[in-house]
């Protein structure tokens, strides 16, 4: 998939790939991303699973997950992110 390509730009900081149909094979892919401080994944396919790997990126101070497929145990991965200052969501 186009994250997997993506996963190989580990010196990025900020990414934001709304609409991209992104799912959670591609969230465990941008896992890989640990220096990123900045994500943006509205307006995709990512749900409890996808969530869960991200919770790896804890470099993050920023993360948006509009309109995607996390719900509440995913929302639990994410509290492992103890450097966000602004996380966005709209949990089912």
């Amino acid at each position: 998939t186009g994250a997997k390509a993506l996963a190989a730009l580990t010196a990025l900081t900020e990414l934001r790939l709304d609409n991209n149909e992104v799912g959670d094979t591609g969230a465990k892919a941008l896992a890989a991303l640990t220096a990123l401080t900045v994500l943006y994944l509205d307006d995709n396919r990512i749900g409890d699973e996808g969530a869960k790997a991200l919770a790896a990126l804890t470099a993050l101070t920023e993360l948006s997950l509009y309109d995607t497929r996390v719900g509440d145990e995913g929302a639990e991965a994410l509290a492992a992110l103890t450097l966000l200052t602004e996380l966005r969501g709209d949990w089912q």
